[in-house]
């Protein structure tokens, strides 16, 4: 449950035909415990999703580059490419996730952060964005409330994969780090 592609309903996929016909040609590929997804022509072909509850980031990254290389070598052995360019890396159906396309993103309960006004001025200094968790994602989370937050990278162009996934590691530790301080 909650793992099936919702619906994009932006003016961007409307006026790209992005949605026509919608959900011919659209698919979800999930492991048992849904860890690992793969979303087929949704916002892109396709959008792989790797994800874990705790904090072990190391080994859904990890998981997540073999994903991406086994992928690859499949379609490298069908005679295609993904489309890259070596200034604009991965070139995506958005401008938005031009190059590493890949956003790592965290959930955190913050019910102090949430109501403080400084968290958006904090976000930005960490570059990073947040937003409530899609409802579609809610299920797949144990302790959901209100205060939950997806916390993710801002930028995809001109940082590594690895930078990507570290910046959001030392944000969320200072986004902890806060709402202790905040709480208590």
């Amino acid at each position: 449950q909650g793992v099936f592609c919702p619906k994009p309903e932006t003016p961007m996929h409307a006026s790209g035909r992005m949605v026509r016909d919608w959900p011919d040609g659209r698919g979800t590929y999930f492991n048992p415990n849904c860890s690992f997804m793969v979303w087929l022509n949704v916002d892109d072909h396709a959008k792989i999703i790797c994800a874990a509850k705790g904090s072990n980031m190391r080994d859904v990254f990890e998981h997540y580059i073999d994903a991406v290389q086994a992928l690859e070598a499949a379609v490298n052995k069908a005679g295609y490419n993904f489309m890259f360019s070596d200034d604009l890396g991965y070139i995506t159906t958005s401008p938005s996730n031009l190059g590493t396309g890949m956003k790592c993103s965290v959930f955190i309960q913050l019910p102090a952060m949430c109501d403080h006004d400084q968290l958006p001025a904090l976000l930005e200094q960490l570059q990073l964005k947040s937003r409530p968790v899609a409802e579609h994602a809610r299920a797949n989370l144990s302790a959901w409330t209100p205060q939950t937050r997806e916390v993710y990278n801002e930028g995809k162009l001109g940082v590594s994969e690895n930078d990507l996934v570290q910046r959001v590691c030392r944000a969320a530790d200072t986004l902890v780090a806060c709402e202790k301080a905040l709480a208590a």
